[in-house]
């Protein structure tokens, strides 16, 4: 287990990427827990836990006290083994003269592979939550759009496991009108994807109309934009279990 940075010396702020290197030297995977110091080591706080072991996290240090006496410690553990480093140096956050919100570009040709069939009533929108330094915490919603009678529904988006982090996926309101769901995320960071299955409980009508199906939280690295998402391998049914066309 190694950080390589912040690992002294530098002064970071906005959306900060925490590297490291870490190997179990075995089968089973490491997961990372994230802990920072603003006073040189003496107290610690958690900042994300149980981790994949991808050698990256993006650190809003917005959320962080300002300080020049900053250490980065990370523990990589599984089952029957734990390893731990810190910074080897103190480093500084600064956020005291704030950053410049922008608009995030999103490519707006070809979001949609022409082989999905039925991602014709599928769109994605995006939505800034914070950007400052050239990194940015995104929102991307998948939208329904003017689909009738939604039952049940699957897709992956896609991103560039090397510019974007998915952080969060969560249900939006469409499908949930008309009552009790159930929503399957599965967040894979190295493939750069999301997939996500939902459907209605029981066998009554489905959605109809225009509405949030999912709502994506991401990190993009700076200086990466545009965003390049893809809508990948989309299935639609109605409340007869039938494919919308």
């Amino acid at each position: 287990m190694r950080v390589i940075g912040p690992n002294g010396g530098e002064t970071c702020s906005g959306m900060e990427e925490i590297t490291w290197e870490a190997d179990a030297a075995g089968e089973e995977a490491l997961l990372i827990d994230l802990y920072l110091s603003t006073d040189g080591g003496a107290c610690w706080e958690q900042v994300a836990v149980d981790e994949a072991n991808d050698g990256s996290y993006m650190m809003d240090t917005t959320a962080c006290p300002d300080s020049d006496q900053c250490k980065m410690k990370l523990v990589g553990h599984n089952t029957s083994i734990t390893y731990e480093d810190e910074s080897d140096a103190v480093f500084t956050i600064n956020n005291a003269g704030g950053g410049i919100s922008e608009p995030v570009a999103v490519e707006t040709e070809a979001l949609v592979e022409p082989a999905d069939s039925a991602t014709g009533l599928l769109t994605l929108k995006t939505k800034l939550i914070r950007r400052v330094r050239g990194a940015a915490r995104v929102e991307v919603l998948v939208e329904a759009n003017n689909v009738e009678d939604l039952h049940n529904i699957s897709f992956d988006l896609t991103f560039d496991p090397k510019t974007v982090k998915i952080l969060d996926c969560e249900e939006g309101g469409f499908l949930k009108q008309m009552g009790e769901t159930v929503f399957l995320p599965d967040i894979d960071n190295k493939a750069g994807r999301v997939n996500v299955g939902t459907a209605l409980l029981g066998r009554g009508a489905g959605a109809t109309g225009t509405g949030t199906i999912a709502t994506i939280t991401i990190v993009v690295k700076k200086n990466k934009m545009p965003l390049k998402p893809r809508l990948k391998n989309v299935v639609l049914q109605n409340s007869q279990m039938e494919p919308i066309p």
